[in-house]
């Protein structure tokens, strides 16, 4: 026999369980991956956009500074003090001349405009970048922006590094300008950014924690659902069929609740059955074919015939059922079934004169029963 092994276990609810939460773990994951890919590009473009447009500032201040017409280096921070109007983002500017040694660099003047940062090097100190990029060397022949936000007392700006020109002499002029607004933009982003993933693993633990309290509780239903049919079944085994399970309470297995009722509704009617049939058994077969004799003679045929058939199913041999069935059925008109009865009986008593004569006494009420139908 064919067994078909499909349903729901308590392993399959929990490999369930455990398949919904490692799904929510990555999306929460993935979704926090795609917080920090935004974060990094939009970082990106906010800094080279902030680096684009420092350089046009550095640019545009050496362009003022040129209309100026300065000769000297030494007069360039003051230039730059007529040219760089108060709060436009420029903390500081030093002034740099190359030395015979071109990794080398002279401090040719500074002009502090923010009292929170610390002044340059002294004028005419001899410096040099401890870096891989020389900013000083490049910014000789173009206008370089170092990609690096320093910071110092609350206070962020890049460095800015412009070629100049005075009096037939190259300088390079370092401004430090302000990018306090950038880093703000995007420390409020990074803010929300972070928020918004704190709220992200808020919803994955109470995503996580209805699957698990949706699982107990379907666990502890079908705990509970196979306990009540355990016992009921326990009791049905007794002979104890006053039993039955409520299907709208357990609602995810109403199924097999309702065939476990209607199991039981049916072993009460076998049970009925049963009994009726115990109660037939008290009566001996000849009491049935006597009573099945009296009916006949009583005209009662169908009353005889439902008693003979019922003997003949405990008893399919017995010669007097067979016969008396025939004789009823002779006396109801069913002369086909009468003759099949009679030929059965012929066939169980070959010795039987009476049952040949009744053989024949049918054939001919047949035949004159079918002839005047006709």
């Amino acid at each position: 026999m064919k067994v078909f092994k499909n349903g729901i276990s308590r392993r399959f609810v929990l490999v369930i369980s455990l398949v919904f939460t490692a799904i929510i773990l990555f999306l929460t994951f993935f979704f926090n991956y795609i917080l920090t890919e935004n974060y990094v590009l939009l970082r990106g473009v906010v800094l080279n956009n902030n680096e684009r447009l420092q350089r046009e500032r550095g640019q545009n201040i050496a362009t003022l500074l040129a209309a100026r017409q300065v000769r000297k280096g030494e007069r360039i921070p003051d230039a730059l003090r007529e040219v760089i109007s108060p709060g436009n983002g420029f903390l500081n500017v030093n002034v740099f001349s190359q030395t015979a040694d071109e990794n080398f660099f002279r401090v040719r003047g500074s002009l502090q405009l923010h009292p929170g940062i610390q002044p340059g090097p002294a004028v005419n100190t001899v410096v040099r970048e401890n870096r891989e990029i020389n900013y000083l060397k490049r910014g000789m022949f173009r206008t370089v922006v170092d990609p690096e936000i320093y910071s110092a007392g609350g206070v962020f700006w890049q460095n800015v590094y412009q070629p100049f020109t005075a009096g037939g002499s190259n300088y390079v002029l370092q401004f430090m300008i302000s990018a306090s607004r950038t880093m703000t933009a995007l420390g409020e982003y990074s803010d929300s950014m972070r928020r918004l993933k704190w709220y992200l693993i808020c919803i994955d633990i109470a995503a996580v924690i209805i699957v698990l309290f949706v699982v107990l509780h379907f666990m502890q239903n079908f705990s509970l659902l196979i306990g009540n049919l355990s016992r009921s079944m326990k009791k049905a085994s007794e002979g104890e069929f006053d039993v039955n399970m409520n299907a709208d309470a357990d609602r995810e297995l109403a199924e097999l609740a309702l065939s476990f009722n209607s199991l039981i509704e049916e072993m009460k009617g076998l049970r009925e059955k049963g009994k009726q049939f115990d109660e037939m058994e008290k009566f001996s077969m000849n009491d049935i074919f006597k009573t099945g004799v009296a009916y006949m003679k009583e005209e009662r045929l169908d009353e005889a015939v439902a008693l003979f058939r019922s003997l003949l199913i405990f008893n399919p041999e017995s010669f007097g059922g067979i016969f008396n069935l025939g004789v009823a059925y002779a006396k109801q008109r069913e002369y086909a079934l009468s003759l099949a009865m009679f030929t059965r009986a012929r066939e169980l008593n070959p010795e039987h004169e009476l049952t040949q004569s009744y053989i024949d006494k049918v054939q001919r009420l047949q035949a004159k029963y079918d002839s005047d139908r006709n």
